[in-house]
């Protein structure tokens, strides 16, 4: 993508142009963190990668303090925040709340641009990215095998479920996402007839009515269209 003033955005360059490039513009000292997040083919579940982030993190305030042009640091992570971002809530709706952290410390930024403002811009949007990135790991700690199961999960998660019934779910969010993408492979453009789209949703239906726990029964049809919003609006494009 071109900026407005002509100049290629960070994030749509080469990893390697994009090292150079920061080393050049703020001496070495983020440009780890740039690389590594905003390159897509990077293998984010690597376990390294993220003790190597946390490493140049802990120590990315101090250099701030050296950096003179702040402001347009600042920019470069603001333009990191949203990319990360977009690509976090393409698969996972719930987490709006991300979203709406970010516009609060964007809001608090532009009312008063001093020094202390911009510095804690800095770390609150810093910070910001590392929540983020514990984030995309979170299919991971509650088991699953990739995000878009995790996104079943939360679409049925609620605080009051128990042990067991959470055990339940997650079962069920496993098999929500194999059995949806199988039949959707099966059909040729399937948000576009109707009877593909009622085939779709006969698999959720399925679904929920032979696993969904007791407890949560009678609330099976508004999980239903929940799931299937999800599904229609993420896996439009999936590839047969």
């Amino acid at each position: 993508m071109v900026g407005t003033d002509g100049s290629l955005t960070f994030k749509d360059l080469p990893t390697d142009t994009l090292i150079q490039t920061m080393k050049k513009s703020y001496c070495n000292y983020i440009f780890d963190l740039y690389g590594t997040l905003v390159d897509i083919r990077t293998d984010e579940s690597a376990k390294a990668l993220w003790e190597q982030l946390e490493v140049i993190v802990t120590g990315t305030l101090l250099e701030f303090a050296r950096v003179k042009r702040k402001n347009l640091l600042i920019r470069d992570l603001d333009d990191l925040v949203q990319f990360r971002l977009e690509r976090m809530m393409a698969v996972n709706p719930n987490r709006v709340n991300y979203y709406l952290r970010y516009m609060e410390i964007i809001e608090q930024y532009n009312k008063e641009q001093d020094r202390s403002t911009i510095e804690k811009t800095f770390m609150d949007l810093l910070h910001l990215c590392q929540t983020m990135s514990e984030e995309q790991q979170r299919y991971v700690r509650e088991g699953f095998s990739s995000d878009e199961e995790l996104s079943i999960y939360d679409l049925l998660f609620s605080e009051n479920l128990s042990k067991k019934d959470i055990e339940a779910i997650k079962k069920m969010s496993v098999e929500l996402v194999k059995k949806i993408k199988e039949r959707i492979a099966e059909m040729d453009h399937w948000t576009d007839k109707q009877e593909t789209r009622a085939a779709v949703e006969v698999v959720i239906r399925e679904v929920l009515w032979s696993d969904i726990p007791d407890s949560m029964f009678d609330r099976l049809e508004a999980y239903q269209r929940a799931i299937y919003e999800h599904v229609y609006t993420h896996y439009r494009n999936l590839a047969a």
